[in-house]
């Protein structure tokens, strides 16, 4: 009877204790590579400042403590699911990126710049499709506060912001902004309604330097309660003079040599409305061409040695060649057609994706060396569009971009917009080409060689 009693006994513990021990869970393997990597990346930290440890150990501890909770944690549903987790703003940021959180519309948005740190999702030893999904998240989080930077209004951001001092306020925007840029598994998320919340930050900070930085120190200090350092202001103006745009253009379009993926998102957006740019170039050539033929139908100057003034159609021959190998190489992808279109006209988003590309490489927009030869020829002022380079400087304004179009051909190709951008513009190049043929100037065939200096100004 005792043995009995015993074996009940025992039954009845583990029935009442089974609840417990089923309910016990660890955190699943996507948090705890999270907190593995931000266990690193503190780690890093320290030992990159060993004449700073203790107060960086002071700063990090609660994160630390955080992370190692995680990887020890025995009831995940109750503990992710909690809204009293410390530090709060690190829980947050976990449960946004393991989905139990969609965005931060229930936190105040002035509130919303305490999460100035995100987990370390590059180095984090995640599966592929874990990896990709991560990544989305962690630029939302990113874009997050830009997004709330831009909606508060910057100014006021800069002068009211009660968790930042100013400085650190414009450098943590900085590095949201760079950061989308320079970590990989960031930039192949990025569409264009993300680069148009960044191109905004970047119009914010041009507007932000004409701005008196020492006012908004002094308001912020007032309002706010921070002491006004002496050193905030200058580390503010290095920030907002910093030359972003040509940098972050230099990540998009610069030709792929390391074989690493592409944004072919931007490159798209970026490139495509360049295409139609040029498009519309080789348009407005044609229409040179044919009033400089036109004039000299009704007026022949004679030279004593070749006959008809040759001058302007040599303009012509002169600024092809510099062009015939960027036109050799897209002519492996497009091929020319029997009559191109009037190319559509570029819209004011389309001209702010040009105004990325001119950061990248030099050339310009309105044309005036075309506009110029098209006003002259339309006057009958011979002068100005044969004896001057306008002609040869107008095609030539066209090199970098076409340099640009034909590194990219392969990948552009795959837009029908941009597809058909090509074709037109080699199609028409193609006919000015015919036509200087007719006065006995050809153009080089193929092989083309690449001129090593264009004459461009």
């Amino acid at each position: 009877m005792k043995t009995f009693r015993k074996l009940l006994l025992a039954g009845l513990t583990v029935a009442l204790l089974w609840p417990v021990v089923g309910v016990a869970q660890p955190a699943p393997e996507s948090a705890k590579a999270l907190a593995r990597a931000g266990i690193g990346a503190i780690t890093n930290l320290i030992a990159k400042r060993p004449d700073l440890e203790h107060d960086v150990l002071a700063v990090t501890r609660p994160s630390l403590e955080y992370y190692e909770k995680v990887l020890a944690i025995t009831n995940w549903n109750e503990f992710i699911t909690s809204t009293s987790a410390v530090p709060l703003a690190l829980h947050m940021t976990l449960q946004f990126y393991l989905g139990l959180r969609t965005n931060f519309d229930d936190v105040d948005p002035w509130d919303r710049f305490v999460f100035a740190n995100t987990i370390p999702v590059a180095e984090a030893q995640l599966k592929p499709e874990e990896k990709r999904e991560m990544a989305e998240k962690d630029k939302q989080m990113r874009l997050m506060w830009l997004k709330t930077f831009l909606d508060l209004g910057p100014e006021h951001v800069l002068k009211k912001n009660k968790h930042l001092p100013l400085h650190t306020t414009l450098s943590l925007t900085q590095s949201k902004i760079l950061e989308l840029f320079d970590q990989q598994h960031l930039f192949e998320t990025l569409t264009t309604e993300d680069w148009e919340i960044v191109a905004r930050c970047l119009e914010a900070f041009r507007t932000l330097r004409n701005a008196d930085l020492m006012a908004m120190a002094i308001e912020h200090a007032r309002i706010t309660g921070w002491p006004l350092l002496t050193n905030d202001v200058e580390h503010a103006r290095r920030s907002l003079y910093r030359q972003y745009l040509p940098y972050i253009a230099d990540k998009v379009l610069r030709p792929n040599t390391r074989q690493v993926p592409v944004n072919t998102n931007l490159l798209a957006a970026w490139l495509t409305p360049l295409a139609i740019w040029v498009e519309n170039q080789c348009c407005r050539l044609e229409e040179l061409l044919a009033g400089v033929t036109n004039v000299y139908e009704q007026h022949i100057y004679f030279m004593s040695h070749s006959g008809v003034d040759k001058r302007a159609f040599y303009r012509f021959k002169w600024g092809l060649e510099g062009l015939s190998s960027f036109v050799a190489t897209m002519k492996v992808t497009v091929s020319p057609i029997q009559t191109p279109r009037q190319p559509p006209i570029l819209n004011d988003r389309d001209k702010r994706m040009l105004a990325a590309v001119r950061a990248y490489i030099p050339f310009e927009l309105e044309s005036p060396d075309l506009q110029r030869a098209l006003d002259a020829v339309r006057q009958g002022d011979i002068d100005t569009y044969s004896e001057t380079l306008c002609i040869e400087f107008a095609i030539r304004n066209l090199y970098y971009p076409m340099q640009l179009l034909a590194a990219w051909v392969g990948q552009l190709s795959a837009n029908q917009e941009a597809a058909e951008a090509l074709t037109n513009i080699v199609t028409r190049l193609d006919r000015i080409a015919v036509v200087l043929a007719t006065y006995g100037l050809s153009t080089p065939s193929p092989p083309y060689s690449r001129p090593t200096n264009p004459a461009y100004r």
